[in-house]
């Protein structure tokens, strides 16, 4: 309903900062940023929790964390569609993991492992990648849906 709105193209890059980081034409973007940041809690806390009650249902370990972080690199990459901000999303993210770890060699029941941290970064930079294909306009896909 209402104003149709043209389809996103990339932008190009450009000298002035306010331009990298401009939100993609979703009409909630708001909503959606709030979502992608209560799903990054989500991950740091159930990083930092004792799982063993549910270790059982988990499926693979290094799985779980491809799969986490590229959904949300593959979350914040369709707000943030320019190059650069997704340059920066993904080291944002790498360097999250990587915190996370150190964060639970500190924790008793949980333990710190670089693989983990690789298999963080293999799934951002698979999300990365997979962002400039269609999958990287799934919440305008979406939108599109509730406006019809």
């Amino acid at each position: 309903m209402g104003v149709k709105r043209p389809n996103y193209a990339p932008m190009k890059s450009s000298p002035d900062a306010s331009v990298n980081f401009e939100v993609t034409p979703l009409r909630y973007s708001w909503f959606w940023l709030g979502l992608g940041v209560l799903f990054i809690l989500v991950v740091t806390i159930a990083s930092l929790i004792d799982l063993k009650p549910v270790k059982d249902m988990l499926v693979q370990d290094k799985l779980m964390h491809v799969l986490t972080y590229g959904f949300l690199m593959g979350w914040f990459s369709q707000i943030y569609k320019p190059h650069f901000a997704r340059f920066l999303l993904a080291v944002s993210l790498i360097v999250l993991g990587v915190g996370i770890e150190f964060m639970q060699g500190l924790v008793a029941f949980r333990q710190f492992e670089v693989l983990d941290m690789l298999a963080n970064a293999v799934g951002v930079i698979i999300a990365w990648a997979l962002s400039y294909t269609w999958m990287g306009n799934i919440l305008l896909w979406c939108e599109s849906l509730l406006e019809d």
